[in-house]
């Protein structure tokens, strides 16, 4: 009998061989790729504690402190210590390195020694790093003095934020909305690193951390102590209403639709959920254009420089079910499990009501939906088996306001509208089905001649 743990690798790696690796390591937010074939083996980063399980790797030593973001920085990608491989060939028992720009940033040598298991590298400043293993509690000193020893630092003040007031607030604590602590560079004076104008840097770092840059660019991001206006340098790019215009930060500003994609980092594969199925909803071909305040609160005139729920830092846009979901008093649920993995639940709109389907579906899916994704062809109430599968109606005898004899939806705005619409059409057989339909009494009556008289459905 094969032992247990060989066949769970055995396993793993056949999976990891089928799936392949696609170059994103981890499925962290804002990162494109699923990541599925590395955390087959490796783990999910997004989970809360240490657990010793069969996915190994990220399971052990300070893994998770790293892949995860903390008091000091963002999460640090894998690729910043380890080749990221595209073959699951590389599962040879051996860790490999391979050190990324912020290891190595101003002029390090990264290493690792094994005997001790403490890193040589930027990030943790001259001297070696705590033991990989080692339960250690990081602060300042940990990584450089409170000042740092060297030239210009005063030893006898201890203000931070006197010369780097876009990392340090005034308090001592690290400014973590700016990102400009560990990022492989030292702020002073200027604050930003060469570079930083070029809205791919610091646009995507305001949209996780937009209250950050109030600290020098004042309240109404026009100056304040830097002296430059983020207005002036937008509306010299096109844009002076930026704050209030949707397209600045996603959709697409050619068509004016707000919806990505784009998301707000630029990515715009369905396989993140920033992006996921915005596109066939907003371009919805069964329905009406699915409007942006049916699943997320209403920004409707919404100022981002003081509406801080809006770009609130997370980085994660909120999910508030509107009226249609809802329709018929139900509860719609949105679970996002990780930047590549969400899905709605219960929505009337995917077929939560009277002979619907009751669909959970996944954000990220890139499968057409159908008919029967979200009730029966023909659905299981009343007399509808009866009629269709006994009789050989077709749904455009009783809906031919909605659907045409081929089963297409040629009024997508009487399609998933709350409303189940009545209308009868078409022939049966030679047979013009004509007659009324009463809502409150559930009832057919005046039917043409062939069909029969005042029946309750």
């Amino acid at each position: 009998m094969a032992h247990p743990k060989r066949l769970i690798l055995c396993v793993a790696l056949a999976v990891l061989a089928a799936t392949g690796c696609d170059g994103a390591a981890r499925p962290v937010d804002g990162q494109p790729g699923s990541g599925e074939g590395c955390t087959t083996c490796h783990g999910d980063a997004t989970r809360v504690t240490d657990s010793p399980l069969v996915k190994a790797a990220p399971a052990t030593g300070a893994h998770l402190a790293h892949l995860q973001g903390s008091t000091f920085r963002d999460p640090i990608a894998c690729a910043e210590c380890h080749p990221v491989t595209t073959s699951a060939a590389h599962s040879n028992q051996t860790v490999d390195f391979a050190w990324g720009p912020l290891a190595s940033a101003r002029g390090a040598t990264p290493s690792y020694d094994p005997a001790s298991g403490t890193c040589t590298n930027a990030c943790h400043g001259a001297a070696p790093s705590p033991a990989w293993t080692a339960d250690v509690t990081l602060d300042c000193t940990s990584c450089h003095g409170h000042p740092p020893a060297s030239a210009p630092h005063d030893p006898s003040k201890q203000d931070c934020s006197a010369c780097h007031p876009g990392t340090v607030l005034a308090t001592g604590e690290l400014n973590r909305e700016a990102k400009l602590h560990l990022d492989g560079e030292i702020e002073a004076g200027g604050m930003h690193p060469t570079g930083w104008s070029d809205p791919a840097r610091h646009g995507q770092a305001a949209m996780t951390g937009l209250a950050g840059c109030a600290a020098c660019h004042g309240a109404d991001y026009a100056g304040g102590t830097s002296g430059i206006s983020c207005t002036a340098c937008h509306a010299a790019a096109g844009h002076a209403g930026w704050a209030t215009e949707c397209t600045f930060c996603h959709g697409d500003r050619a068509s004016g639709r707000a919806s990505p994609p784009v998301d707000t980092h630029g990515l715009s594969l369905v396989t993140n959920v920033s992006v996921g199925a915005h596109d066939a909803h907003v371009g919805a071909t069964l329905s009406s254009p699915v409007a942006c305040e049916a699943c997320h609160p209403s920004r409707v005139g919404s100022d981002v420089r003081t509406d801080a729920a809006h770009v609130d830092g997370d980085g994660v846009a909120e999910v508030q079910f509107g009226a249609l979901a809802k329709t018929g008093g139900k509860t719609p649920v949105y679970s996002r499990a990780s930047a590549t993995s969400a899905s709605c639940a219960s929505t009337y709109c995917h077929g939560n009501f009277s002979g619907g389907t009751v669909a959970t579906t996944s954000w990220t899916s890139t499968t057409p939906m159908t008919c029967t994704s979200c009730h029966g062809s023909p659905p299981d109430t009343g007399k509808h088996t009866f009629h269709v599968g006994g009789l050989g109606l077709q749904c455009a005898n009783c809906h031919a306001s909605v659907v045409d004899a081929a089963r297409a939806i040629t009024a997508p705005a009487l399609h998933v509208n709350g409303t189940k619409e009545v209308q009868f059409g078409g022939t049966w057989g030679t047979v013009s089905v004509k007659g009324t339909w009463s809502s409150a009494s559930r009832s057919c009556s005046s039917l043409a001649t062939g069909c029969h008289g005042q029946k309750s459905w």
